[in-house]
């Protein structure tokens, strides 16, 4: 097998190389001492029992292996080190193709990194234990704070997660695992009810996330649908979409205002007072708003009920905990305080609708949201895996072309990683030319500004994510398309890049929210940051691992561009099975999602019947989990 993975490392560098390709130079090719040093770790690598990539120092031979290496990285830093000029390295990366005369061999960043992180283990198997962590910590600031692409595992290097897995163990900071929520009784199935009532929905929010709930039930014919506050440019996507303009809008200053005092707080709410107020005059019926900020869904069910109007609500937090309201200690303690008051009518409260009466629900979008919810107020919540039934098509590919969407994000990955994987093309093209890639800028919308007809048109979809509650995620799997992630690894550089740029914004906010004294569960933060990869990085793959996408049937993980790219172009993966693997997934989930939302939206729409409610339904038999309804994934806690 080791000697099929050289012959592997050879062809690839060798005959499909070209002078100006930037993987050469981030591999130091043009430097014998560091591309042999290289070598020497490839090998080593190579004999990985889990292939991970990572290094293995296992068996008899580790201790003279290590020390032999560890003498060697010693003498390339002593010989090396002062040429490095990691600024101009770090220029070269972030415009690979129009840098190729700034390439010199000596900047060769990821072997001293390399270097480093061998020298420590061989301290460490000396004793010296401070050493050994200078050493680790020195390789991560070279490889810098925001790590989200972390080019190193593109290239032949060994994996940075060496150094962050080690590092971490050292400082007694181990991997969490994820545990299986608790599971709670069968849902009534109440689809033709719905059909009789066609109750009015309203669908109060900017963000098209809020599609989902209404459109796993849209095939019924069972609702009518009113949407205020989304934009036209997401309409436009989304045929569900029916917009309705406000007669007396809600002031944006007012729906993101920080509380300071009582004053602010009674300012907002007549605001939305005002709002409620007007589109009833004007004839609007409503049996049941949906909304996805604390703020919408806690106002408009308050003056609902200040009018004794029978509007039951919905509150499908499908971002951060109040990630733009909670900007100081008295807003924060405010909003906690509303959060409570909703929650105290949530018809799953006690863990079914056999249990609780009520007119509100709180469900989240993914197991991360649920759990920072839980990490900030100890209340359990539900989470319902999107079906995106909403994108109307299927899977009909009429190209070769695959296409790459990179993450949308402030920092520079989006425009780095387009540029990595537009080298890696040239190399494509040389394996096979029959297939393509399509890099889309990353800031553009819904999936980067294509139509869903248009995606359902590749060959397959490489999907770099840019957060871990990604909702593109979803769309692409409902269309069956073949997907590749990146693994677990990767994954966790990857969506804490988000809350990095938000922490900065709003130091803390997370100490804000999160009250010690209040015997909630002591679980891992939902806010890691790349600023501290070092204590952080076991909590970003308890995430990364916990979200567990890269595990749904059908989807592929890749370690590296250039694994991504040679298994694609030598036809390792049968993306029809992919496809069809996914499509049983979706309809497996659809039996499962589709009775739940029935059910909850029948409850909260005819509050007269509740107590005559028989306290067992007699419809889909699902399991409702805590954390997982509609997810599978076998052994962290999503399966159904």
């Amino acid at each position: 097998m080791l000697r099929v993975l050289l012959e592997f490392a050879v062809l690839w560098h060798l005959s499909v190389a070209r002078r100006n390709d930037v993987f050469p130079y981030l591999n130091c090719d043009g430097h014998k001492s560091w591309s042999d040093f290289r070598e020497a770790l490839l090998e080593r690598r190579f004999k990985s029992a889990d292939g991970s990539g990572l290094l293995d120092f296992s068996g008899p031979d580790t201790r003279q292996s290590l020390a032999e290496l560890g003498a060697l990285a010693d003498t390339l830093l002593v010989e090396h080190f002062a040429s490095l000029d990691i600024g101009n390295f770090v220029a070269v990366l972030a415009e690979p193709g129009l840098t190729q005369s700034r390439r010199r061999a000596q900047d060769c960043v990821y072997g001293v990194v390399a270097a480093l992180y061998i020298r420590g283990q061989e301290l460490l198997a000396q004793g010296e234990a401070e050493a050994a962590a200078a050493d680790w910590e020195m390789a991560l600031q070279f490889l810098g704070k925001e790590l989200g692409l972390d080019f190193m595992e593109s290239t032949d290097w060994p994996r940075s997660a060496n150094i962050l897995l080690s590092l971490a163990k050292l400082q007694g900071s181990p991997v969490a695992k994820a545990t299986e929520g608790k599971s709670y009784p069968s849902l009534e199935q109440s689809s033709m009810r719905l059909q009789e009532r066609k109750p009015e929905v309203v669908v109060y929010g900017y963000h098209p996330v809020l599609i989902e709930p209404f459109s796993a039930l849209w095939s019924l014919e069972a609702l009518r649908l009113h949407w205020f506050g989304v934009s036209d440019r997401d309409c436009a996507f989304f045929t569900l979409c029916h917009k309705r303009d406000p007669r007396k809008p809600v002031p944006a200053k007012l729906r993101y205002k920080t509380y300071m005092s009582e004053a602010d707080v009674a300012e907002v709410e007549e605001a939305y007072r005002d709002f409620w107020d007007a589109e009833t005059r004007s004839g609007l019926q409503a049996d049941l708003l949906i909304c996805m900020e604390l703020r919408d869904a806690y106002f408009l069910w308050k003056v609902a009920r200040s009018l004794q109007q029978s509007v039951a609500t919905i509150y499908y937090p499908g971002i951060i905990f109040m990630q733009d309201e909670a900007m100081s200690d008295y807003a924060s303690q405010v909003l906690l305080k509303q959060f409570h008051e909703l929650i105290s009518h949530d018809v799953l409260r006690l863990g079914g609708l056999q249990h609780a009466t009520g007119t509100v629900a709180l469900v989240a979008q993914s197991p991360y949201l649920a759990t920072s919810i839980q990490y900030h107020t100890g209340r359990q919540v539900p989470c319902v895996r999107p079906l995106a039934s909403y994108v109307g098509v299927q899977y009909r590919p009429n190209s070769s072309t695959v296409l790459v969407l990179c993450a949308r994000t402030r920092l520079m990955m989006s425009h780095s990683c387009r540029g990595l994987f537009r080298e890696a093309q040239h190399r494509m093209k040389s394996l096979a030319r029959r297939w393509q890639m399509r890099l889309p800028a990353g800031d553009r919308d819904v999936v980067h500004g294509y139509l869903f007809e248009e995606v359902a048109r590749f060959r397959a979809t490489v999907l770099i994510p840019w957060n871990i509650a990604v909702t593109t995620f979803h769309e692409l799997y409902a269309m069956n398309m073949p997907l590749f992630v990146p693994d677990s690894l990767w994954l966790a550089r990857l969506w804490p890049k988000q809350m990095t740029s938000y922490g900065r914004s709003h130091p803390n906010l997370h100490q804000q929210l999160h009250l010690p004294d209040s015997g909630h569960p002591s679980g891992p933060t939902p806010y890691p940051s790349l600023d501290h990869m070092a204590r952080d990085f076991p909590t970003m793959l308890y995430w990364a691992q916990s979200y567990a996408f890269i595990e749904m049937p059908g989807v592929q993980v890749f370690a590296s561009i250039p694994q991504l790219i040679w298994s694609l172009s030598t036809g390792a993966y049968d993306l029809e099975k992919m496809s069809q693997e996914m499509k049983q997934e979706t309809a497996l989930a659809t039996r499962e999602v589709v009775p739940f939302w029935a059910a909850l939206m029948e409850e909260l729409t005819d509050v007269a019947r509740k107590a005559k409610r028989p306290k067992v339904g007699a419809g889909i038999h699902s399991n409702f989990r805590v954390k997982g309804l509609g997810f599978r994934a076998e052994g962290l806690g999503f399966r159904v």
